[in-house]
């Protein structure tokens, strides 16, 4: 399915089941097809599953307008308006976070149910006083070095075959430009949401890999700690990289569950 975006922007969606809607967001580069192995559990559970491709990203419009982290948040609130939905939870890998993040620091809570990151540090880029960069690339070499980002194998476990091969079906039929979005991780990078984790009011929880390439899980654990009492919940995977979805699927799906269970 798609819908447009109010610059005009085609955007590929999928919705199915009844329930709770559940939104999956993926990372810089993802696929909608990424969170298949979750969409299939949490319908069966009898939660509403719904992904959708950035701009630029999958079956969605190549444009060279709105390469910001802001305005995926739009794209965003733009599908949950068309969609009518309220007690949404946000679920977003890597980038995706930052687009929650984004998100709910410029519409608020009122339809947002709880907020789930994985394996995306809160500020991109190291600094004296923050070492969770990325590849703790500084702002003074972020030029220089974003490019190394594309060069990482994000995984460490094992993606099922057969997804696997739908993944690499999707990125031969919908390629996609690292060099023509560059300006969007730069600006991904850029973003420091360490201030909206403190304000804001829903259950939030914070996932990472315990062998990512990117950054250190530690991450996770300075999120929890600086988000209000009571809202906030973390879980480190063992020998998993940046896609703890894909890479351990089954106790992915576990630990969310049991988080979705509480709200």
């Amino acid at each position: 399915m798609f819908f447009k975006t109010n610059d005009g922007i085609r955007i590929n969606y999928e919705d199915v089941g009844q329930g709770m809607p559940l939104i999956f967001l993926s990372g810089f580069g993802g696929n909608l097809i990424e969170w298949e192995q979750q969409q299939v559990f949490f319908r069966e559970l009898g939660y509403r599953t719904i992904t959708m491709d950035y701009r630029n990203h999958g079956r969605s419009a190549r444009t060279s307008r709105g390469l910001r982290v802001a305005r995926l948040s739009l794209d965003l609130d733009n599908l949950i308006e068309k969609l009518q939905l309220t007690n949404v939870v946000l679920i977003g890998s890597s980038m995706g976070a930052a687009v929650i993040w984004s998100y709910l620091s410029l519409f608020g809570t009122k339809n947002v149910r709880g907020s789930v990151s994985i394996d995306q540090s809160p500020y991109g880029l190291d600094d004296a006083d923050w070492e969770f960069g990325a590849l703790h690339i500084t702002n003074d070499k972020l030029l220089m070095d974003v490019n190394r980002i594309a060069s990482l194998k994000y995984t460490v476990g094992k993606i099922n075959a057969d997804l696997h091969e739908k993944l690499r079906r999707a990125e031969r039929d919908y390629p996609f430009d690292f060099v023509k979005n560059e300006p969007l991780m730069l600006d991904n990078l850029r973003q420091d949401w360490r201030d909206v984790l403190g304000y804001i009011q829903i259950p939030q929880l914070f996932l990472a890999g315990a062998k990512s390439p990117i950054w250190s899980p530690e991450h996770s654990t300075f999120c929890k700690e600086h988000v209000r009492d009571g809202y906030g919940e973390q879980f480190i995977f063992d020998d998993v990289g940046h896609l703890p979805h894909l890479e351990a699927n089954q106790e992915f799906n576990e630990v969310l569950r049991t988080w979705l269970q509480k709200l």
